[in-house]
């Protein structure tokens, strides 16, 4: 459909000053910004790790869980689903039962939070220097910009907390979040 097709039907010289006056009125009107879109970002000092169910450990059940889960307008974990299994049920629930006490900063568009659905994914493994808390998810969320996980891992360096204790790795991750909106 045209643009043209939506104007009345007139006679003559009065259609044609109605269409030209039609396409006017919409190459002055202002092009429409696009809606500026934040994504959740997870408030890593809330988010214990997941319970490892015994049964679990005990049968050495390893794998990873893909969750997807609803992110509140307030940063709240509202729903969640398993959306890849980790073969292992326990896992599973373990992993979502984790997700449901973290809190996160809202997804926003125009600055307004909102719900959102976001996902990640839980890694159990039984080698003993990755199950440490090493910082992974912090690191990957600190290189992707997030502030919060940059706080997370300036911590676990100020108290050698699965990492070599290191001052200058914990200022340095702490100027970088203050200096970064």
């Amino acid at each position: 459909m045209t643009a043209f097709s939506t104007l009345p039907r007139l006679p003559g010289a009065l259609a044609t000053l109605a269409t030209f006056t039609a396409l006017a009125t919409m190459s002055a009107a202002p092009a429409l910004a696009e809606p500026v879109r934040t994504a959740a970002v997870a408030d890593f000092r809330t988010c214990a790790r997941p319970v490892w169910p015994k049964e679990a450990v005990q049968n050495k059940q390893q794998g990873t869980v893909t969750l997807s889960f609803l992110i509140s307008d307030s940063g709240a974990v509202t729903d969640s689903k398993v959306t890849r299994s980790s073969s292992f049920p326990l896992l599973d629930v373990a992993a979502l039962e984790g997700i449901m006490k973290c809190r996160f900063r809202p997804s926003t568009v125009d600055g307004k939070p909102i719900p959102a659905w976001v996902q990640m994914q839980y890694v159990w493994t039984l080698d003993p220097a990755a199950s440490k808390p090493d910082g992974f998810v912090y690191r990957k969320a600190a290189a992707a910009g997030d502030n919060n996980a940059r706080e997370g891992l300036a911590r676990l360096y100020e108290q050698g907390l699965g990492v070599p204790q290191d001052k200058a790795a914990t200022i340095a991750l702490r100027k970088t979040a203050a200096s970064t909106p």
